[in-house]
């Protein structure tokens, strides 16, 4: 919500049911809680997302280098809490324990993922899954 105008005509025309809110960030200082969150960190971000009457915002976080996508669970976990809206992770998860990192999320809202190169490099062998499920070994079953 860089552009509030823009995101309040978009709201507005389709619906806080077919649009989301996108956060990309470099994640926050390595000291988080020393300081209140300023105006361009993801929870500052994503609590005015939920005054702009968004539900669900689509969290990208990159590497202090911004080339590589990085997973960061305990700052989603805030984010989802802080702002009550549920969250998307988009980047990041490259193996089946960020999937599951991303399961002990999912009652505090954090509850999708968009997988990327990960899925092509075969990180998330289907066999391998359904092997697992089917040996009762899955933690969780999806839900669709």
């Amino acid at each position: 919500p860089d552009r509030p105008g823009v995101a309040e005509k978009i709201l507005a025309r389709h619906g806080p049911a077919k649009v989301v809110a996108a956060i990309e960030s470099m994640g926050e200082p390595d000291n988080p809680g020393t300081a209140a969150p300023g105006p361009g960190h993801p929870l500052s971000i994503g609590e005015t997302a939920k005054r702009m009457g968004f539900r669900r915002i689509l969290y990208t976080e990159l590497d202090r280098t911004g080339t590589r996508h990085r997973l960061n669970p305990r700052l989603l976990a805030r984010l989802a809490v802080s702002t009550g809206l549920r969250v998307t992770v988009s980047g990041g998860v490259v193996s089946f324990d960020d999937l599951r990192d991303i399961q002990n999320l999912q009652e505090l809202g954090v509850d999708s993922v968009v997988l990327r190169s990960s899925l092509y490099e075969n990180n998330f062998s289907c066999q391998k899954i359904w092997r697992l499920a089917e040996s009762g070994g899955y933690p969780f079953t999806a839900k669709v």
